[in-house]
């Protein structure tokens, strides 16, 4: 049998693994702090580096250990899940990433040990040069640059597809019975993180994949056409959001609650926040939720923040539990570390932290609905289908149409 698991990789500047739940709100902090002195450390790693140099048979490469002294050191935070360390060129990515720019093809493959019958590529990112090209979610991958990939390893293909911007990758796929031939350059993009739909000609559907900073204009967009077309609810899917920007998500909640709803309370190490919706709400219609175990951060907030003020209904899986955020802090060698400075609820106060959020309809996806999760009918996808029920039943109950 197979030896599969979840496991999602992204062609960009860092290879980023956009369902990874380890995305942060992002605080760039430029302010320079002056350091105690450092004479110990100094001595200490002069020491070693004196022995290194005396008595190793090995090439001493600097730049690694700056990066992986960094990275130990920041270790001592231990209960820091979230802390990093960034070169300067990995950190500009990281901006980057954080406005879902990305330079590479687009595309998310789902992972096997066994490549046999191919390599299924899970989801391609919007407006990315794969979806441009045509591929599909639920292709199966089997050639790249007229080269099988039957006998590589996972790894050894995402090395195939590594490229410079400008480079244009073969590639040939199996759909269905069908095999096809497409041409991929690696291009600089920004990532479309909404789309939108009308279900069962009244039941607005909006998926929001993450919450870069170009999300607000995206959603604002999606809620006016969803309005105009008539629908009569909205369904917010966020299952799979790995979460994102602060000020994002709670700009784009600010939309659909009363002016003066306490939508964030942040606690950091000194002093308190709340955040406090500044306008009236642009559309007024009953809400749903989809949420799965890969719904984390920012994603949460919403969810929450929605549940706290307009009492919407959570459907799917319990989520990920991240109720924590991070900022971004420069370094004057223009590298950054990352640390967790604040922890943000919602008007409950619910502490769901390590926890996560628990629907109000559970529906479970097994492993076989997770990997078909982005090529899957809308029919054979059960916790959509139970938000859909939902909704009716709240429509029916509002007497809207």
């Amino acid at each position: 049998m197979k030896n599969e698991k979840v496991k999602v990789a992204v062609f960009s500047s860092l290879a980023t693994l956009i369902i990874c739940i380890m995305l942060f709100f992002i605080f760039p902090n430029t302010g320079r702090i002056t350091p105690p002195g450092v004479g110990d450390y100094n001595t200490h790693f002069a020491e070693i580096q004196a022995y290194i140099d005396k008595y190793s048979i090995f090439d001493f490469d600097n730049e690694i250990a700056y990066s992986n002294a960094s990275y130990g050191y920041l270790y001592g935070v231990s209960d820091d899940r979230y802390l990093g360390f960034f070169s300067a060129e990995e950190y500009k990515s990281y901006i980057e990433d954080s406005k879902g720019e990305f330079t590479g093809i687009g595309v998310q493959f789902y992972y096997s040990d066994d490549l046999s019958g191919g390599l299924l590529i899970w989801q391609v990112v919007g407006d990315s040069p794969a979806e441009k090209a045509g591929l599909r979610s639920g292709d199966l991958l089997i050639e790249i640059d007229y080269e099988n990939i039957e006998g590589k390893t996972y790894y050894d293909v995402l090395d195939m597809l590594q490229k410079e911007e400008g480079a244009t990758s073969e590639v040939t796929v199996l759909r269905g019975d069908e095999q096809l031939d497409f041409s991929l350059t690696w291009e600089n993009f920004v990532r479309r993180d909404v789309s939108y739909y009308i279900a069962d000609n009244y039941i607005g559907v909006i998926t929001i994949n993450e919450f870069t900073e170009n999300v607000y204009s995206q959603f604002k967009t999606a809620l006016e056409e969803i309005s105009a077309a008539g629908a009569q609810g909205i369904i917010f899917d966020l299952r799979n959001n790995p979460g994102g920007n602060l000020s994002t998500v709670c700009d784009i909640v600010d939309m659909l609650v009363p002016a003066g709803s306490e939508i964030a309370y942040i606690e950091y190490k000194d002093s308190v926040e709340t955040i406090y919706a500044k306008t009236e709400p642009i559309i007024d219609m009953p809400f749903v939720v989809l949420v799965n175990r890969s719904s984390a951060s920012a994603a949460e907030l919403f969810a929450s923040s929605l549940r706290d003020i307009l009492g919407t209904k959570l459907v799917g899986e319990k989520t990920f539990g991240k109720g924590v955020g991070q900022q971004t802090f420069i370094l004057s060698d223009n590298s950054a570390i990352k640390l967790t400075t604040f922890k943000y609820y919602t008007k409950s106060r619910t502490d769901y932290n390590n926890i996560g959020l628990e629907p109000d309809y559970i529906v479970e996806m097994n492993l076989s609905e997770y990997k078909s999760f982005y090529s899957m009918q809308e029919d054979e996808d059960r916790q959509k289908q139970k938000a859909i029920e939902v909704m009716k039943t709240l429509i029916s109950e509002k007497g809207i149409g």
